[in-house]
C-alpha cells in the first residue's frame, strides 16, 4: 500500500531500519528498542513498565495529539505493545513523532530504558569469541591507512587514528559479537589503543630495513625503550583522534549492544 511505503520512507529518513516486504521499521528511540508494524498500527517496545503505570503511558501518548487518542498499551512478551488503529490516516511526520513520543513517555515511567532480560538471554560463548576477533581484526584493518600514509608518504597522519576505533566497532558488529556494552567497549578500547603502537614499529622497521638492516635487527631496534617512548610521544594527537572516533560512534555502540532480541538480525554464526 502507498501509505505504508510513505510511512516507512519517513522512518528511514529518521535513521531507522526498515523492511518494506514485512512493512516494519525498527531501531532505538530515546534509548528504547522498538519494532513498528505500519499496517496493523502496532509498536513493540523493549521496555519494562509495571502494570499500574501502563494507563499513565497510554494517557501521555494520547495527550500528545488528538491523532493518538485511540492508542492503547498492553504488556507483550518482554515489553509493551502500543496499538493505534487507523495509521493510514497519519502523516509521515505524525507517525515518526508517535514513535518518539511513545519512547519518551515510556522512559518517564521506568528507571532503566532497556529490559535486562535481553542481556541475560544466554548468548553463546561463540558470540563473545566472535566479538573478540571482530574487534581485533577491525582495529588491525583500521590502522592500515595510518601505516601506509606514514611509511610511504612520510606524512604525519595522526587524524587517521579516528578510523581505528570505528573500524574495531564495525568488525565487532560484522562478526555479531555479544550484546554486552561493557564487553564490547572494553575490547574496542583495548584493541584500538593497543594497535596504535604498530605504526611506529612498522615505520621504524621499514626505515631501518631500507638502510640495509635485517628484519629481526630492525624489529629489535623498534622495540628498544627509547624508540618506543619516542613513538608513544609522537602519537599524542593520534590517541586523541582515536578517542574522538570512539566518542563519535558512542550511540551506535549502545544501539547495537542494547539491540533487543526481536530486533537482532538472524545470522548464522561464523563458527
Amino acid at each position: 500500500m502507498a501509505f505504508v511505503k510513505e510511512l516507512l520512507a519517513a522512518c528511514a529518513a529518521e535513521g531507522y531500519r526498515i523492511d518494506e516486504k514485512a512493512g516494519t521499521a525498527s531501531g532505538v528511540a530515546s534509548g528504547i528498542a522498538f519494532l513498528a508494524r505500519v499496517e496493523p498500527g502496532t509498536i513493540e517496545m523493549s521496555v519494562n513498565i509495571p502494570a499500574d503505570h501502563l494507563p499513565k503511558l497510554q494517557a501521555g501518548i494520547a495527550a500528545a495529539s488528538p491523532a493518538y487518542a485511540a492508542a492503547t498499551v498492553v504488556h507483550h512478551n518482554f515489553g509493551v505493545l502500543l496499538t493505534l488503529p487507523g495509521t493510514d490516516g497519519l502523516s509521515p511526520e505524525e507517525y515518526t513523532a508517535l514513535i518518539r513520543i511513545a519512547a519518551v513517555e515510556a522512559t518517564k515511567l521506568i528507571g532503566v530504558a532497556y529490559d535486562d532480560k535481553f542481556d541475560r538471554d544466554g548468548e553463546p560463548v561463540s558470540a563473545y569469541i566472535r566479538g573478540f576477533f571482530g574487534a581485533l581484526l577491525g582495529a588491525v584493518v583500521g590502522i592500515i591507512p595510518w601505516v601506509l600514509v606514514s611509511s610511504l608518504l612520510h606524512i604525519t597522519s595522526w587524524y587517521l587514528g579516528a578510523l581505528i576505533s570505528v573500524a574495531s566497532f564495525y568488525g565487532y558488529c560484522y562478526l555479531r559479537g555479544a550484546h554486552s556494552t561493557r564487553y564490547a567497549v572494553t575490547l574496542i578500547v583495548v584493541f584500538s589503543l593497543g594497535v596504535m603502537v604498530l605504526p611506529g614499529v612498522v615505520t621504524q622497521c621499514i626505515y631501518v630495513m631500507q638502510e640495509g638492516a635485517a628484519f629481526w635487527d630492525a624489529l629489535a631496534l623498534a622495540f628498544q625503550p627509547q624508540v618506543l617512548i619516542s613513538n608513544l610521544a609522537s602519537m599524542g594527537f593520534g590517541l586523541l583522534a582515536n578517542i574522538a572516533g570512539l566518542l563519535a560512534i558512542k550511540n551506535r555502540v549502545l544501539s547495537y549492544t542494547h539491540e533487543a532480541q526481536f530486533l537482532r538480525r538472524p545470522r548464522k554464526p561464523k563458527f
